[in-house]
């Protein structure tokens, strides 16, 4: 089973991966916890097949034990009929002496439901969340200007751009392994104010390409293929480039977690084939720049 911050690469959410690498905070000794009770990180994601978030006791320490928590974590739709899910623990080791506990469910969640995460133990202590998915979108598109050699991704649909960034899994013919390189590039999204919920992103190949040419050309690894991962998020979303880094690093900084630390966000994500396009000096007969499938 994968570990949840890289289920969906990402977000891959890449901004949600670097909260979350950063959530165990080290709290003063000489003031007493007596407000947290655990740590909740991760997203619900309408689009997976398996919910994965990390749920840790708060404490003044790393976590340095391999100990199953006293802990019942659940999963529920809010509203009439609702269902309950028990979610399953899976420890996971970090190195260096450091384990996390993860919890996963097969649940079904749907567009534009309210979900409550809780973690209780047996004496009572509980931290919660509450988390809205988005609606769904249409699948996003890739249009090519030739003119100025460039890929553009065109999402609609989606009021929070949460993450876009592009998958190459090549195969490594000697380990008989594949391996996957992942390039971020929600940085070069450009949301259009003439028109609600639609975002442009130059996809802006080059760094992929000159990284690859140059690992293809050192190792014996072959193309299989590539996908462009977009994800929109629920109105818990916190765009973090927008925030200071002091607020980041504050346990209260962005935290929606009741009795709790952490942050949890709802997203709907899509996958779609990209034949990245590589441009010659060939021009053709409408004096346009010849574009092929890159070959790596």
């Amino acid at each position: 089973m994968k570990l949840f911050r890289h289920s969906i690469y990402f977000l891959c959410l890449v901004l949600i991966t670097k909260l979350v690498l950063s959530c165990d905070q080290t709290f003063e000794p000489f003031q007493d916890n007596d407000r947290y009770s655990y740590s909740i990180f991760g997203y619900l994601d309408a689009s997976a097949d398996t919910q994965w978030v990390r749920i840790m006791p708060v404490r003044d320490s790393y976590f340095l034990s391999s100990e199953p928590l006293d802990v019942t974590v659940t999963l529920e739709h809010v509203g009439e009929g609702g269902e309950i899910a028990v979610m399953n623990d899976s420890l996971f080791y970090y190195g260096q002496g450091a384990y996390a506990w993860n919890f996963w469910t097969t649940m079904n969640l749907e567009p534009e439901q309210t979900y409550l995460l809780k973690a209780e133990d047996t004496d009572g202590n509980i931290s919660n969340v509450h988390v809205t998915l988005p609606k769904d979108f249409p699948d996003p598109y890739i249009e090519v200007d030739l003119e100025d050699q460039e890929e553009i991704l065109v999402v609609t649909g989606v009021d929070n751009l949460a993450d876009v960034h592009s998958n190459h899994e090549l195969y490594h013919h000697l380990s008989d392994l594949t391996t996957v390189f992942s390039f971020n590039h929600h940085q070069d999204s450009l949301s259009l104010t003439t028109q609600q919920g639609v975002h442009t992103v130059l996809l802006n190949p080059s760094e992929a390409r000159e990284y690859l040419e140059t690992y293809i050309e050192q190792n014996p690894y072959t193309l299989q293929q590539r996908e462009v991962f977009v994800a929109s998020a629920g109105p818990e979303w916190q765009f973090f480039p927008d925030l200071s880094e002091e607020i980041i690093s504050l346990p209260d900084g962005i935290s929606n977690v009741d009795n709790g630390v952490g942050y949890v966000v709802g997203i709907v994500s899509k996958r779609i084939p990209w034949e990245m396009l590589c441009f010659t000096d060939e021009i053709d007969d409408f004096g346009q720049p010849i574009a092929n499938p890159c070959p790596f």
